[in-house]
């Protein structure tokens, strides 16, 4: 089977794409510091910039997450994943979400498909999808 990229091609600098990536690393680091409302707002642009970057879904699903809008955390996640099914962190961030909203069947289903990813054990930190959310709060995003 053929990986998919996680993401649009780089493109030439000043493209949308290489735009979206930029913003991306800056929304990424945003949320490290814990700065989730201008992280959002970056994010949103890094998708707006690139619709098919699979990153950028991901990294917008977990603030969504971290703010506690699930909904639109799940939308990400499941956008990212069908830009690339191939994507373990968005099965383990989906499956978080999944089990902050009660739906354990969808959470198990998903951190199951990100063990047969190769997601790495200490990134599905419990057995409990709902503990992976608190676990990644302190460490960095995913």
């Amino acid at each position: 089977m053929t990986a998919v990229s996680t993401a649009s091609p780089a493109g030439p600098p000043g493209s949308d794409a290489a735009k979206a990536r930029q913003l991306e690393k800056a929304g990424r680091q945003l949320a490290a510091q814990g700065k989730l409302e201008d992280a959002l707002r970056t994010l949103i642009q890094a998708v707006e910039s690139d619709p098919n970057l699979a990153t950028a879904r991901n990294a917008r699903g977990y603030v969504y997450m971290r703010l506690g809008q699930m909904e639109q955390a799940i939308a990400d996640f499941t956008e990212a994943i069908r830009l690339n099914p191939e994507y373990p962190n968005a099965y383990l961030n989906r499956g978080a979400a999944r089990a902050l909203t009660g739906d354990r069947s969808g959470a198990t289903s998903d951190m199951r498909k990100a063990e047969q990813l190769g997601a790495r054990p200490s990134q599905a930190r419990n057995d409990d999808p709902s503990q992976n959310l608190t676990a990644s709060k302190a460490t960095k995003v995913p």
